[in-house]
């Protein structure tokens, strides 16, 4: 299969599957595949969300590495899918075992983000991911509606906090200039891939 006859993210599955990438999960748009040792993953997403414009966001406004995942480029197709090589991350909050965890970490983090923590919850979130509270504002500003749950938020190797896919709709006018800026890639990947 040539990159040329690949006219959908999701044809992009055999190609990583013989060259071999392992699919590592899925969620309900994507589905991620890894080589072990890696520093990177290939999401290849199914069908047309959000993700892509909160990426974009994201490294646009200085959060990627930080409260946001790297994207290191991306390819769009027709059908409104996309395939984007993106940091590796740890585990989600959700494979976490310890409810001390979810008590003093998740909650915290996730309320912080939501704009409705309390005070206390708001110190936990910031000791936990320094600029937090700040990333909220503005990830509420941009986005209309918020997919906060446990296995939308992941740790990193070091520990760090990473809000991975947020969003579940974006407003009017972002989409607007999301879409323009989706047609011009930050990366144009190949079957041969820069992966």
């Amino acid at each position: 299969m040539s990159s040329l006859s690949v006219s959908t993210a999701e044809q992009y599955e055999d190609i990583l599957y013989r060259r071999g990438y392992l699919y590592l999960g899925a969620g309900c748009f994507s589905a991620v595949w890894g080589k072990p040792g890696r520093a990177t993953v290939i999401k290849l997403n199914r069908r047309p969300d959000d993700w892509l414009d909160y990426a974009i966001w994201a490294q646009e406004q200085g959060y990627a590495g930080k409260q946001s995942p790297r994207l290191y480029g991306y390819r769009t197709f027709a059908d409104g899918t996309y395939i984007a090589v993106v940091e590796r991350l740890d585990k989600t909050f959700g494979q976490l075992d310890s409810s001390n965890t979810r008590k003093y970490l998740y909650t915290p983090v996730r309320r912080a983000i939501g704009g409705y923590a309390d005070e206390g919850e708001l110190k936990q979130a910031e000791a936990a991911s320094p600029g937090i509270a700040d990333f909220g504002l503005a990830l509420r500003g941009a986005f209309r509606c918020l997919d906060m749950h446990d296995d939308n938020i992941m740790l990193r190797a070091d520990g760090s906090i990473c809000v991975t896919d947020p969003v579940s709709s974006t407003s009017s006018e972002f989409r607007a200039k999301a879409s323009r800026k989706r047609s011009r890639d930050l990366g144009i990947m190949t079957a041969r891939g820069n992966a």
